[in-house]
């Protein structure tokens, strides 16, 4: 007579109930049949048709959460709640969370410090703070302001065919050069028109969240102080870039 305990971290598959001989492992999450014995902080199983031993703390009645490691970009609240003003601290900036998969109302569910708590979006990245946002043939993301930052955080995590994204950088007009500015670069973008829109217009729609003042793109501009006019179109520059057909310009306001 057994019963079914997981593995709430990865386990040695030890031999005996002591000593350190052991063949394998087991991943986060296994089931492992208990017959109810214990002896030195081992419990007794059976697995794989064998008697085996499992470290007994990292065994639970209950199935442990799928998570993903992300990070906290900024001070955050751990609110109790996907609604609400209640939270219960905070966690600093660059702290590892491990997300459930659950998002609502702007906020990501998340354990830490053995709890459940709420975090907010926009500022959790899989991206750590400490590392640079310069993926592949990125550059100037780092010298961007916190918006822009955000922005790109999200968008690596939410647009993985997305892999070049420029930032700083000197040019004749000022939004770049003062790190207000971004340029999402299309893959093949003349047949990822539609990938094009859909994160056009997932951050104009989440504009002031991010603190955007306009959006570029595919020869229109959209401006959240002319949000009634929707997109505009733009005269003819002469290319595909310098018509942003090959890539979503978005700019913020100051800090």
């Amino acid at each position: 007579s057994t019963t079914t305990k997981y593995a709430t971290t990865t386990l040695n598959i030890w031999t005996g109930s002591s000593g350190s001989g052991n063949v394998g492992e087991v991943t986060k999450g296994t089931a492992i049949q208990v017959t109810g014995k214990t002896d030195n902080g081992r419990a007794e199983a059976i697995h794989n048709g064998a008697t085996r031993w499992f470290t007994a703390r990292y065994l639970s009645s209950t199935k442990p959460v799928s998570t993903t490691t992300k990070y906290s970009t900024t001070v955050l609240n751990k609110w109790t709640a996907s609604t609400g003003s209640d939270h219960d601290g905070e966690i600093a900036k660059g702290t590892a969370i491990e997300a459930t998969g659950k998002e609502a109302n702007g906020r990501v569910q998340a354990i830490v410090d053995g709890g459940t708590f709420w975090f907010t979006a926009s500022y959790v990245s899989s991206v750590s703070p400490d590392e640079s946002l310069n993926h592949g043939y990125s550059s100037g993301l780092d010298q961007t302001n916190a918006y822009v930052q955000a922005i790109v955080r999200d968008v690596w995590d939410r647009y993985p065919a997305i892999t070049t994204m420029y930032g700083w950088r000197r040019d004749v007009t000022p939004d770049h050069p003062a790190g207000r500015a971004i340029d999402i670069m299309l893959p093949s973008y003349a047949s990822n028109q539609a990938l094009g829109w859909e994160i056009a217009k997932y951050y104009q729609a989440h504009a002031r969240e991010y603190n955007i003042n306009y959006i570029i793109f595919a020869q229109r501009i959209w401006n959240i102080e002319r949000d009634s006019e929707g997109w505009r179109w733009m005269a003819d520059r002469g290319s595909d870039n310098a018509n942003h057909y090959n890539h979503i310009h978005i700019t913020t306001y100051d800090e």
